[in-house]
């Protein structure tokens, strides 16, 4: 997962804390359609973000544009790395493989994979891990509902 933010500065926090795109960013959403609930409420304080870019600073006055890019521990490492494998397996089982073993994505978040029908047999050709998993997803049946 990877996103924007834009903040306005009016105190010169870009300069006397110097953001330089090495950060971490955590934060919660809540939208004013769910009402006082708490189940309304999307919380990234556990799962904490990079900042790995900053952009187009507008300077107006004493007020400055900031956009902060932003992406998840799981796309930085799929972008540094590439999975060259083979497995006899069904495809939930891969993917799930590829998402939580160390030696790729390495995510320690919860996962809800539906299981899948059918045992195949792949080799994994030197892929970033998410461009595998799209394509296996493309190909994938339901056990449940016998269908993609």
């Amino acid at each position: 997962m990877s996103g924007q933010i834009t903040l306005i500065d009016t105190n010169s926090i870009v300069l006397n804390l110097p953001i330089i795109g090495q950060e971490y960013l955590s934060f919660k959403i809540k939208t004013a359609s769910f009402g006082e609930k708490e189940t309304g409420i999307i919380d990234y304080t556990e799962n904490v973000f990079s900042i790995y870019k900053i952009d187009t600073r507008i300077m107006d006055g004493n007020m400055e544009a900031i956009i902060l890019h932003f992406t998840s521990p799981e796309m930085m490492r799929n972008n540094r790395m590439r999975v060259s494998k083979s497995y006899t397996n069904i495809i939930s089982t891969i993917v799930e493989d590829m998402l939580q073993n160390e030696m790729y994505i390495n995510s320690k978040k919860d996962l809800f994979i539906d299981k899948t029908h059918g045992i195949r047999k792949l080799i994994v050709p030197s892929s970033l891990p998410f461009a595998f998993i799209q394509k296996l997803a493309t190909e994938a049946i339901s056990e449940k509902h016998k269908s993609p």
